[in-house]
């Protein structure tokens, strides 16, 4: 549920502004990040939600020596893409290449977010809750796609 205001919680249900009571076995509370101040007080470009705006060099507009990647940043032509891990991992390399390239005063690489991505949460009790491409599924072997794909991810910097 989403743009929701949760009124209630107690052991069996929840309630919210929309006078809607749903009955639970178990609630997994999605957030989402949240902005610090941190750009706002530095006079950085941000979104309406203090996120710092960047372009699709994953450079500030406004600045140009400064660049930014992952949960912190909103890239102007994709004011709606997702701010997850896998597009911060995605963003590491081309964000590397253009700081090196403005450094060079050499022209930058372009971010490019594929449509689709992979997502699994750790939940707890070694099960994992797995979303892709809108469907989900909880379980252990999920916890553990997730554990297999993480470990070869940081064993490729060793």
């Amino acid at each position: 549920m989403e743009n929701t205001h949760l009124t209630e919680l107690n052991e069996e249900r929840l309630y919210t502004d929309g006078a809607i009571t749903i009955e639970y076995d178990e609630v997994l509370w999605l957030t989402g990040p949240k902005a610090f101040d941190l750009f706002k007080k530095a006079l950085v470009p941000t979104d309406d939600k203090g996120f710092m705006l960047v372009n699709d060099f994953l450079q500030s507009p406004s600045f140009p020596s400064v660049f930014g990647a992952g949960d912190c940043v909103t890239i102007s032509s994709q004011p709606t893409l997702p701010k997850n891990g896998v597009y911060a991992i995605r963003q590491a390399p081309v964000l590397y290449k253009n700081l090196v390239s403005f450094l060079r005063e050499e022209e930058g690489t372009l971010f490019t977010p594929q449509k689709r991505y992979l997502s699994i949460l750790s939940i707890g009790n070694k099960k994992g809750f797995l979303l892709y491409g809108g469907q989900y599924i909880t379980g252990k072997w999920t916890r553990s796609l997730k554990h297999f794909i993480d470990s070869k991810y940081i064993k490729s910097f060793q």
